[in-house]
């Protein structure tokens, strides 16, 4: 592995608190007896295959040059024609390998850690030239709608919410692969900007061909460069592939805990039979419904909520058109120094949202749990008694609230899979902790060449193409 690195006291001490963290934890079952594959896979040997893989696309980009073909153009401006087409469908093998490589180094060392975030700018700088994902709006929903559930489609373009989908080339036909759905948002309890990793799909045609792990990238390259801390994935225990994800998110350093999920979930039926509802008195003539604002008044109240609420951060964002809404459902009360309002928007699946829950002065006022029960009250007469309204625990207030009017009901147990951000992991406080692996027994760098071989197609095989 080389001389030991000289370090100065800091840096000792930022490698000292990595020692026994979560991240040193997965580092080691990379490089432990117990994966031979990674066992194997030490910097120089990995790095030594990316370049392989850089070489071998170079050299095909300069034998299509050689041939006469402005390739610098088509991978600046994108495919123009059934020639550039074939010459893009060609190339992308070369590409898919040499990304594949990426994504395992980047698996290694964490997405998020500083040392990952680097190798994922050298993927976003193939991804520029290959031109298969794209970030989709309304418009896509014709071709990429089947992958995407109900209740997310018309979340699609909105802001706040990332939907990526990927696509594969075949014989000359674009075809849809695979599509990621996150949020990105201010969590003002820590002060913190975090993401909720909503939803992955993969078409069938396309499992363990790398599309998964190529949204994932971009994902990530996202993340890190709106430098969210924090980064959600809430999965159900009833899951069907809650094995294979569980696996796959691992992969990506995510680590997982078993607690309650912080979207509530609650009938018509449910709200209508709550003791405590039952006792708000709903005084209509205060409430403005959404339908009795202009537009101007409408644009006003959000500019209102957005800078009460921003502290002039980008991801506070309520730009959202007023059909949206349910116009009867949503509406506001006006008082001297504060303005409470509820907006409740139908998603695809026919279930109710309470999107805007929230009143200027930061507090769960009076006049909120009037428009709420309003609201209820009136969805009551339009929609069925099974209908789901749907809204998200934000603060411990919110929490208490839910608790005592619904007596727990609502609340489902989930694995919330995280991933931290990690500035402090390094190159240099990477190549430390090789040592320190080395150091515990816990790489192997003594194989012999017929060894390499035999890895080296283990690597191919149960890696690349998971």
């Amino acid at each position: 592995m080389g001389e030991a690195i000289k370090v100065d006291e800091d840096f000792n001490k930022d490698l000292e608190g990595l020692l026994d963290s979560d991240e040193l934890a997965t580092f080691i079952s990379y490089l432990s007896l117990e994966d031979p594959v990674g066992a194997a896979v030490d910097d120089d040997w990995l790095r030594e295959k990316i370049r392989e893989r850089q070489n071998e696309l170079y050299k095909k980009q300069d034998e299509i040059r050689a041939k006469g073909v402005d390739l610098d153009k088509i991978l600046e401006e994108g495919i123009g024609n059934e020639e550039e087409y074939k010459i893009m469908e060609e190339l992308t093998p070369f590409y898919y390998d040499l990304m594949a490589h990426l994504f395992y180094f980047v698996k290694l060392v964490s997405p998020m850690s500083a040392v990952g975030a680097e190798r994922l700018e050298y993927f976003m700088d193939y991804e520029m030239e290959l031109k298969d994902i794209f970030l989709l709006d309304k418009d896509d929903l014709d071709a990429f709608g089947p992958l995407i559930p109900a209740e997310l489609q018309d979340k699609v373009g909105l802001p706040e919410y990332f939907t990526f989908g990927a696509v594969r080339r075949e014989n000359g036909v674009t075809n849809p692969a695979g599509v990621i759905i996150f949020q990105e948002s201010l969590d003002a309890s820590i002060e913190k900007i975090c993401a909720n990793l909503l939803w992955l799909n993969v078409r069938q045609k396309y499992e363990h061909k790398g599309v998964a792990d190529e949204l994932m990238a971009m994902f990530f390259a996202e993340v890190n460069n709106a430098q969210v801390e924090i980064v959600d994935c809430d999965v159900s225990p009833m899951a069907g592939n809650i094995e294979a994800l569980t696996y796959f998110l691992q992969r990506w350093h995510f680590f997982s805990d078993f607690t309650y999920s912080p979207e509530v979930e609650v009938s018509l039926e449910e709200i209508a039979k709550s003791e405590y509802v039952k006792l708000i008195n709903v005084d209509t003539s205060r409430i403005t419904p959404l339908s009795a604002l202009s537009d101007e008044e409408y644009k006003k109240i959000m500019e209102v909520l957005e800078k009460k609420n921003s502290d002039d951060n980008d991801y506070y964002k309520y730009h959202v058109d007023r059909e949206y809404y349910d116009p009867q459902l949503s509406g506001i009360i006006q008082q001297k120094n504060n303005i409470s309002a509820l907006f409740v928007h139908k998603n695809g699946a026919q279930e109710l949202e309470l999107d805007i829950c929230q009143s200027t002065d930061n507090t769960i006022s009076p006049a909120m749990l009037i428009l709420a029960k309003n609201a209820a009250a009136l969805a009551a007469r339009k929609y069925t008694a099974e209908t789901i309204v749907k809204y998200v625990i934000r603060d411990e207030k919110i929490a208490a609230l839910t608790d005592q009017v619904f007596k727990g009901h609502g609340i489902k147990r989930i694995f919330k899979f995280s991933v931290k951000r990690d500035g402090a992991f390094t190159q240099e406080i990477y190549d430390s902790l090789k040592e320190e692996v080395v150091v515990k027994g816990n790489f192997v760098d003594y194989l012999e060449p017929d060894d390499r071989a035999l890895l080296d197609g283990l690597f191919e095989k149960f890696v690349l193409q998971s």
